[in-house]
């Protein structure tokens, strides 16, 4: 039965009363926007995204009721002089909580998003008991992951960011609202504890101007939340093939007001190929303190690593003996090893009637040294920022315009040998970025979701050179012209089940500082960003939360290509090639066997995804030679994931995943390609409740289960310097076993 009062607050009430405060989900602790605020059968307000509300004292009578459809209504006597409250909202049982994405900075319903944006939720990450985080999302169509190590993967969006050598580009990434990306452009993402992680958003394509530089989008990992009202302790510790062992301790403590969550986690393995030990140590911690007049939230994240370099292999090595490393880099044992901190406190406030502030202090610092064959890098350095945004929230109408800006301080010295006797650079860098954004939404009614959003940017770096004081000296200022980049956006639910949108949007990538500098050191004076358009097409079906199904076809059209020139292992630079044209279909298809879960908790659910895309270069002259109309590389024309859970009743779950990747090209002549290839996962859990207050969870894992030889990763573009032939290829990890146990204390 239905609960209709949630609190009954009686409290004395005189002339020229009022009442704010903050409104949150009972379970969650998070903010609860958009609850109708009535009192004398009239709407005398409506929460905002941060859960504030504010009552003018004129509009209220001897009753105050907070209306959702999704929970338990709440309700108050209005007796007081001056209230200041909180209003904890009882989700409804019966009702399937609805998928809400808070990428697009104003939180909405995935049915209704006028956009490409792809949810990761907290039980799809329940259903894998994985090391590296890029193995959970996976599952997103248009997304595709190159994992050659746990230390050295690149991720693309649709085709962007294909291009870059060992690491991330062209794409942003966020925890919560700290900025994961350097300046440099590269995010690491691989480096997180997934056990800290609640859920993962992720916009696709260059429409995501709200977040400044980021062609291929915008990744956003969102923090985990208490999920009931007492204190919990989890322990959970897994060994694996290849002496690889995972432990990790959890502690939520919690209360009406407040709660903190803290985890800590060791990861070690010696990894299947030679020069391949890897050994990692996280710390996280963030916590929230809740007030009728503001919420405090604070956010600390440490990484300790310690990573060996296998690096990639030629064919011939690569097919006769993939589990050795590179002879060069195994001759050195080269590595790298680094300490990294992120942190950030957010002040969320009420300004007036339907307005709020959030602001956000953010910095970071890093610490690297990296032992390579050629020569040694060591650097370090240390940025801040903050991220504001101001946002009005109706009904029908909401609107946010915000600042970000971004300062690092980077520190690079560059070795000859192991000794460290001769420097051959010493850089201070000092990079900086600058956004004002804003975005509106509009909702004329149930069936139309218009937005309109803008951001403008302002990027610039200086360079001193420590080390030459002649000629030779690259220190200098270069500033890029300023970017407006613009979207508009529009959802519309042709019937109850199904919903229609599009979009269209512009976007841009800065190019790196080393790829600003010519061989010789020089600042290069004309390089310019990339910039490109994204126009989306789709529709969203969701039958009875049975079947849900989203279906895309986007184009992409990008001008200024930036093209990695290598004069030898060590030294490339930048420059602008000409342009390229990405088009694709994206599809992602649930479907649940049963409607709902019985009253056994039997769930069987099958999930496929699946990305077909054409990418080629429009126009692309590098020195005499002329690549238009060839492929890009590093690009499969199709993958897919498809998995299936079956949750018994009993306590035992069963997850098979299927994963597809097809051929692709190694370079830019289109002279070589890598086969496709296929591989099958499988996991196991049993969760077993010894008291309400105790409980266990046994899981085992086998991976690549056939034992399928395939490249995880491949280097585009890989030059054959001397007489080696070009290294194109990392192997994959051959079929491999994890066995765990997590321990749940209340």
């Amino acid at each position: 039965m239905r609960l209709f009062f949630l609190i009954l607050v009686y409290i004395p009430w005189f002339v020229n009363a009022q009442i704010s405060g903050i409104i949150i989900n009972a379970d969650t602790k998070q903010p609860v926007p958009d609850v109708l605020i009535i009192s004398g059968g009239d709407t005398v307000s409506i929460s905002n995204e941060a859960g504030f509300f504010h009552i003018e004292p004129s509009s209220v009578t001897d009753s105050i009721f907070f209306i959702t459809d999704k929970y338990q209504h709440g309700f108050l006597l209005a007796e007081s002089e001056k209230i200041r409250v909180i209003i904890e909202l009882i989700p409804l049982i019966a009702n399937v909580p609805e998928v809400m994405v808070a990428s697009n900075l104003i939180k909405e319903d995935l049915e209704k998003i006028p956009g490409s944006t792809a949810v990761v939720t907290n039980e799809d990450i329940l259903n894998r008991n994985e090391i590296c985080i890029l193995d959970y999302i996976s599952e997103v169509p248009g997304l595709y992951s190159h994992q050659g190590t746990y230390n050295t993967n690149r991720l693309t969006i649709r085709g962007i960011g294909s291009r870059t050598p060992y690491s991330s580009n062209r794409i942003k990434a966020y925890y919560n609202e700290i900025p994961l990306t350097n300046g440099e452009g590269v995010s690491t993402i691989e480096d997180m504890d997934i056990s800290g992680i609640e859920r993962i958003e992720i916009l696709k394509g260059p429409s995501s101007g709200n977040y400044g530089a980021g062609l291929g989008g915008v990744i956003r990992l969102y923090s985990k939340y208490p999920g009931k009202d007492v204190d919990e302790f989890q322990f959970k510790s897994t060994i694996g093939s290849y002496e690889t062992l995972m432990n990790a301790l959890t502690a939520y403590v919690k209360k009406r007001d407040f709660y903190i969550r803290t985890n800590v986690s060791g990861i070690s393995s010696k990894g299947f190929r030679e020069n391949n030990k890897y050994s990692r140590i996280n710390l996280n911690t963030y916590g929230t303190y809740f007030h009728p007049l503001f919420t405090v939230s604070w956010l600390f994240h440490y990484v300790d690593l310690f990573a060996q370099i296998p690096s990639s292999l030629d064919y011939a090595t690569y097919r006769q003996n993939p589990v050795s490393a590179a002879q060069n880099w195994f001759t050195v044992e080269g590595y790298e090893e680094y300490k990294k901190l992120n942190s950030g406190l957010t002040l969320s406030t009420p300004l007036w009637n339907k307005w709020s502030n959030s602001l956000t202090l953010f910095t970071g610092y890093f610490d690297q040294y990296e032992l390579r064959p050629f020569n040694i890098l060591d650097d370090r350095s240390f940025s801040y920022g903050f991220r504001e945004r101001i946002q009005y929230s109706d009904k029908k109408l909401k609107f946010i315009i915000g600042t970000e800006y971004y300062t690092e301080n980077y520190m690079v010295k560059i070795f000859d040998d192991q000794q460290q006797d001769t420097l051959e650079a010493n850089d201070t860098q000092q990079r900086n970025y600058f956004n004002v954004f804003t975005m509106l939404s509009y909702v004329p009614d149930d069936r139309f979701n218009i937005t309109v959003a803008g951001n403008f940017n302002s990027t610039s770096y200086e360079i001193k050179d420590e080390l030459n004081a002649d000629s030779l000296n690259h220190s200098g200022k270069y500033r890029f012209d300023p970017i407006f980049s613009p979207r508009v956006g529009i959802n519309y639910q042709a019937t109850e089940y199904l919903n229609v949108f599009s979009e269209i949007g512009h976007g841009f990538s800065v190019p790196s500082v080393e790829e600003t500098l010519l061989p010789e050191g020089l600042i290069n004076n004309s390089i310019k960003p990339e910039t490109g358009w994204n126009i989306d097409l789709g529709l969203r079906l969701n039958l009875n939360r049975k079947i849900f199904t989203e279906v895309t076809y986007y184009w992409i059209f990008l001008e200024n290509l930036l093209v990695t020139k290598r004069e030898t292992e060590e030294i490339f630079y930048g420059i602008n090639a000409g342009s390229t044209r990405h088009n694709g279909f994206e599809a992602l298809v649930k479907y649940n066997f049963f409607k709902t879960e019985t009253e056994k908790n039997r769930k069987l659910e099958l999930t496929l995804s699946l990305t077909t895309s054409n990418n080629k270069f429009k126009s692309f002259i590098d020195d005499t030679n002329n690549y238009s109309g060839n492929c890009l590389p590093g690009i499969p024309a199709w993958w897919m994931n498809t998995s299936l859970k079956w949750k018994s009743g009993f306590g035992t779950t069963f997850f098979t995943e299927f994963k597809y990747s097809g051929k692709q090209y190694l370079n830019d002549t289109n002279s070589d390609m890598v086969a496709d290839w296929w591989i099958l996962n499988l996991s196991v859990m049993y969760d077993l409740i010894i008291s309400k207050k105790f409980g266990i969870q046994i899981f085992f894992n086998v991976n690549n289960l056939l034992d399928e030889r395939y490249a995880s990763m491949i280097l585009v573009n890989a030059t054959n310097f001397g007489n080696n032939p070009p290294r194109y290829y990392y192997p994959g990890i051959p079929r491999n076993f994890k066995i765990g146990l997590s321990v749940l204390f209340y």
